[in-house]
């Protein structure tokens, strides 16, 4: 009964924690106190240690974890997250459910800038069957126009970048052919769905 109730307490302090974050952010901009928001990043970065603890992961790269913290409505395409490590670094490749969402932008202390996909300046080359190409914002060019690429092809990473990995991205819902036969234009259905993002994986490129 005592392990119900304690189990039953920590459940309830997770909970407020994560209904409370917005609220919470919302007041760091006017609070002159830094202490408040690096107790409340502390705080994320335990429960990201929890998380580790649970999660069963295999990547060849080295990897981290991530929490968002918040995603500005105002700046289309940017993500700010606490990081596991502070070996993070700008390039590095962010992960949601095993899908690439974007890469990091910037890194300060504690936290650091996600850029996804829907960035407008989001460039990432990409692999899709035996075809490489170049991913911009949600469209990919430079295919050789003899490659087999069709809709509802698997885009990935590419393996000729500085990452071992082979991270699914989304899949090809138009083909918008060149009239002049040199090259089409792809565009990019992402995998996942920007809207409820938690928990992320972090990988370092070599």
């Amino acid at each position: 009964m005592k392990r119900f109730i304690k189990n039953g307490y920590l459940f309830l302090i997770l909970f407020i924690i994560v209904i409370s974050k917005n609220y919470v952010l919302s007041f760091f901009a006017r609070m002159p106190d830094v202490n408040i928001k690096d107790a409340y990043i502390q705080s994320l970065e335990d429960e990201i240690e929890e998380i580790k603890l649970i999660e069963n992961t295999s990547y060849k790269d080295e990897f981290y974890y991530g929490k968002v913290i918040y995603q500005n409505p105002y700046k289309k395409g940017f993500i700010s997250i606490v990081a596991s490590s502070e070996k993070v670094k700008k390039g590095d490749l962010v992960l949601s459910d095993s899908v690439l969402i974007g890469v990091i932008n910037k890194v300060d202390k504690k936290t650091a800038e996600v850029k996804t996909i829907y960035a407008e300046d989001f460039v990432l080359p990409v692999r899709i069957n035996n075809c490489y190409g170049i991913l911009e914002n949600d469209t990919i060019e430079g295919i050789d126009k003899y490659c087999p690429v069709g809709e509802s092809d698997e885009v990935y990473t590419s393996d000729l970048s500085q990452f071992n990995e082979k991270i699914l991205i989304g899949t090809i819902s138009k083909v918008i052919k060149d009239k002049n036969g040199i090259s089409d234009t792809y565009v990019l259905k992402p995998m996942k769905n920007f809207s409820n993002l938690n928990y992320l994986i972090i990988i370092g490129g070599n």
